[in-house]
Order: C-alpha cells, then structure tokens, then sequence
C-alpha cells in the first residue's frame, strides 16, 4: 500500500500507523474490483479449454520468470492469453501497447490486434482456488526477478517512484518498475476527493510513501 498524502519533505518523517482493519477494508476493494474483471472473451480465436497446471504456474509466480503465451481472446477489461499447461488474463493496464484514455473504439480495436500476437509476460497473481491467473506485458518488460529484488529491498517508510497504470474509483495503481502498488483514494489527499482521476492520470510520474508490504498477496 503507498500514500500519496504522507511523501515528506527532507528530513521529516511522517509514516502514519496502519491498524488491519484499515488494511482489510482495501483489500476487500481491490477484491471486488478484481472479481468484476471477467475473463469471458468477447472475441475468441480458440475455443478449446486449457488444462492448467499450477505448479507451473506457481512456479513461474514465485521465481518471477518471464512466460510466452499467445492471445486468443479479448474482453472490455483485456486479452486472453493460453498455451500449453496456462490460461490466463492480462488486464488492459498491463498492456503495453494500449493508449492512455483510449475511447471504446480505440480501445477495442487495440484489443482485437492483439489477438494471434504472441507476448512476453509475467504472473502476477496465481489463485488456484479461484482458478484465478492474471498476467501482466508490463511487468515483464522489467526483467526476470525484478520483482523479488523489489521486495527484498523495499521498506515501509520509504519514498518510491512510480507511474500510474490505472486509474479506479477506489484508488490508483503504480507501476514500480515490476511491481505494482496501490495509493487507496484516501491516501491521495489530505482533502475530499470527488475521484482518483482529479488527483491523477494514467502514464502520469508520481511519487509515493510504502505504508504497507504484503509478499504473501503480492501487494505494494
């Protein structure tokens, strides 16, 4: 979790206290947000089903390697990517060659070319329970272990730089350099936020404070 409000000035430390019930409350956003991003495609090239399998999968979340796996598919909220042993999602923030503020018709087009193509990407969240994989092209253009090194090295209190991925009602998303983290639309401002868009946009720099490191979730 980052803070936007709490990036200080030289020499103060203003690192507020997070209890898990604030905590807890986050994450249940950013779940639902999660669970609206359905993985039915709207076009599909293949309709055959993948047999998964997680060790694999897990494997490749864990070392934070970087897999190939062509798009069969594609919904409002990004394309579907399978090969032998993984189907996944990439959510239409974790591609790269989407424009920031693509209106419907752009944005559907970019998805439609993106079908057949074959990607470089990473797992980036592996939830056999859900049967629940999701993917990011981003993520993969930082190297393999980059995010591990991240989270060997970052500490809550520490001033990051990033640039904003996405844009929700609940928050902002910020790419780290291979790991994503979250500024919660309370973290934005001292003041009342009508929406995360009035404080900042997709493709914009920003710096943030880490309030909170979660290795297990794989959450910033």
């Amino acid at each position: 979790m980052l803070s936007k409000r709490f990036v200080p000035n030289v020499g103060e430390d203003n690192s507020p206290e997070m209890d898990e019930g604030w905590w807890a409350s986050v994450l249940a956003d950013e779940e639902a947000y999660a669970s609206s991003q359905k993985n039915t495609p709207s076009k599909a090239s293949s309709s055959g089903l993948v047999t998964v399998d997680w060790n694999r999968v897990q494997a490749l979340y864990e070392r934070d390697e970087v897999v190939s796996l062509q798009v069969y598919g594609y919904n409002r909220g990004g394309v579907l990517v399978q090969a032998e042993g993984i189907q996944g999602f990439v959510p239409v923030s974790h591609l790269v060659d989407m424009p920031c503020n693509a209106h419907d018709d752009e944005r559907r087009q970019v998805l439609n070319d993106y079908v057949g193509r074959t990607l470089d990407l990473k797992v980036i969240e592996c939830e056999p329970a859900q049967e629940r994989i999701v993917l990011s092209e981003r993520a993969a253009l930082a190297g393999q272990g980059r995010r591990r090194q991240l989270f060997n090295t970052l500490k809550p209190g520490e001033i990051v730089h990033g640039t904003v991925t996405n844009v929700t009602d609940f928050g902002v998303f910020v790419d780290l350099g291979g790991l994503e983290g979250l500024i919660h639309v309370s973290e934005l401002s001292w003041g009342r936020v009508q929406h995360p868009s009035c404080i900042l946009k997709v493709d914009q720099p920003v710096d943030a404070l880490v309030l909170m490191i979660s290795e297990e979730n794989g959450r910033v």
